[in-house]
């Protein structure tokens, strides 16, 4: 195999999965440790990749906010498959917390297979769902982002701090190589640690776009949540990683879907 034609092969395949150790390269194109190493130089100093510790990631564009209409209609038979897992992790008689997103909009539709739930959120969309349903439901008030609608700012924090939930569901813009959860602004940075330390188990509920991208602010790493619902398909080299650190991945097909009433009204 001629070197070029090799260095096309490592790029897309580091496209492909987002994380590849020299180990997993070297294997599947039969070469050597050293070979590899090299060839994953000379991509990265052209800029179509990141060299990391062990391997190499996909290098992503930092991610921007997009308006709510476009990010609902992205993925979104992958975002109700992730929703049939949160589903899964919510018992009768919780008190819960869904962030603002498409994501966990997903979760509300299916909140009709529990009994007896108190829900908190800070999205309008979804609290504008929920008013019609028997949950017994909160609205984190603050300073709406009229294009997310999303409700942020001093006034959320310090309504989140009076409460205490069973379990939470919190989305995110970007997962970079380091499985730090990332966010577009500081104000969301802050809700999103908020709800984690009044939550007795957080789930990040995040499709396979999310990984392997950049945002501006750090929120914490995905040891920090109980579990990882996702669709995303990890390397060897990946799962490796998170069993170190201890991270619950919760696998969700991308197909597979659950009908939104089985249990309650």
């Amino acid at each position: 195999m001629l070197g070029a034609e090799r260095l096309e092969i490592i790029q897309n395949l580091v496209i492909e999965h987002g994380f590849l150790t020299v180990e997993e390269l070297s294997k599947e194109l039969d070469v050597s440790l050293m070979t590899i190493r090299r060839d994953l130089d000379r991509l990265s100093a052209k800029g179509v990749i990141e060299r990391c510790y062990g391997g190499a990631t996909y290098r992503a564009e930092t991610s921007q906010e997009k308006e709510y209409a476009l990010k609902k209609s992205e993925h979104h038979t992958i975002k109700q498959s992730i929703a049939c897992k949160a589903i899964d992790q919510i018992r009768d008689g919780d008190t819960l917390f869904l962030d603002s997103g498409t994501t966990t909009f997903e979760i509300a539709p299916l909140l009709k297979k529990r009994n007896n739930l108190t829900v908190f959120t800070n999205d309008l969309a979804i609290a504008s769902y929920l008013q019609t349903t028997d949950v017994n439901l909160f609205l984190i008030g603050g300073q709406v982002q009229k294009e997310t609608g999303t409700l942020i700012g001093e006034t959320a924090l310090d309504m989140l701090s009076h409460f205490r939930f069973s379990v939470s569901f919190i989305g995110a813009m970007a997962i970079d190589a380091a499985f730090q959860v990332l966010s577009p602004t500081i104000e969301k940075a802050y809700f999103k640690q908020k709800i984690l330390s009044v939550s007795s188990r957080n789930f990040l509920v995040a499709d396979s776009s999310k990984f392997y991208q950049q945002a501006m602010v750090s929120v914490c790493n995905l040891d920090r949540f109980t579990g990882v619902i996702t669709d995303r398909n990890f390397s060897s080299g990946e799962m490796k990683k998170m069993d170190e650190k201890g991270i619950m991945i919760i696998h969700a097909e991308g197909g597979s879907l659950c009908t939104p009433s089985s249990k309650g009204k």
